[in-house]
């Protein structure tokens, strides 16, 4: 799937454009993009926390979650994302989400995705795994994520080695992870909600279709009481023929059946006629 990445929270929106599974265009600004927007988030508006909620059901998992964010996090105005896997968690305050999405809609653009930029870096299986984005250099460990700012970040890193990628294998991680983002923070009240807007015309289209279906709709009883008439009419038309023969007539009329009826009227006299005679006689 063809995709752009914004790396959010600078002055501006570097870019990648991810096309047929590589990255075939960056820049320093996204202005427009008419395909899904994936946003990164910068790590150092988040914090990662291990968690072992693989046994229990997403919901169950994510109000964990919550309930373990709110012990070790200050100030109430936090949102919680839990991983795809259940093993980890992040948290971010909610008006930095906000901040980082009304960037994208000052733009006219909309997240599909929100990924945490030390997701995006392989899990190294020693040690920490470094990468140079456009706004920060982002560490990731099996245990944690964080930014490098050479004071907190050298307390976590410690002794352990660091192995730092380079712009290729950075790209191909941040392919890798926007297939299948382990971590989306587009959760809970960010949660990407169905757009139930009607397109342009839709409803003009459905009026033309809702005449067209009451048109075939009438049209199946007019066609059979058509069909009806020019039968009944053909068979007066045999009817009044057979009358004028019987009457001697060159040419049928309209009159012809009710003219053959009263002459047989005469010749039966007072009789009931043959039918109601032969009915008497059954009985």
């Amino acid at each position: 799937m063809n995709r752009w990445i914004a790396f959010l929270g600078g002055e501006t929106i570097p870019w990648l454009r991810i096309e047929d599974g590589v990255v075939s265009a960056r820049g320093d600004d996204l202005l427009e993009a008419d395909e899904p927007v994936i946003g990164v988030a910068p790590a150092s508006g988040i914090s990662y926390r291990n968690a072992s909620f693989a046994e229990l059901s997403p919901a169950q998992a994510l109000a964990a979650a919550k309930i373990d964010a709110a012990d070790v996090s200050l100030g109430m105005d936090r949102h919680v994302a839990l991983a795809e896997a259940r093993d980890h968690y992040v948290i971010a305050e909610r008006g930095a989400m906000r901040g980082w999405l009304d960037q994208l809609a000052l733009r006219g653009l909309t997240a599909s995705a929100v990924i945490p930029a030390p997701s995006l870096l392989p899990i190294p299986e020693t040690g920490f795994a470094r990468a140079k984005f456009p706004e920060e250099t982002v560490l990731r460990s099996a245990e944690t994520g964080l930014v490098e700012d050479g004071a907190i970040s050298s307390l976590v890193v410690g002794q352990a080695a660091v192995h730092t990628l380079g712009r290729d294998d950075l790209e191909s991680a941040i392919v890798a992870a926007s297939d299948a983002p382990p971590l989306d923070l587009l959760q809970g009240d960010f949660a990407v909600r169905p757009d139930w807007r009607t397109e342009r015309g839709y409803w003009r289209r459905m009026a033309i279709l809702a005449g067209v279906l009451a048109g075939l709709t009438l049209a199946i009883p007019v066609a059979h009481w058509a069909r009806l008439s020019l039968s009944t009419a053909a068979l007066d038309a045999e009817s009044a023929r057979i009358a004028a023969s019987a009457l001697e007539e060159a040419q049928a009329s309209s009159d012809s059946v009710a003219r053959l009826e009263q002459r047989l009227a005469a010749q039966r006299g007072a009789g009931a006629g043959f039918l109601a005679t032969q009915a008497a006689v059954a009985s």
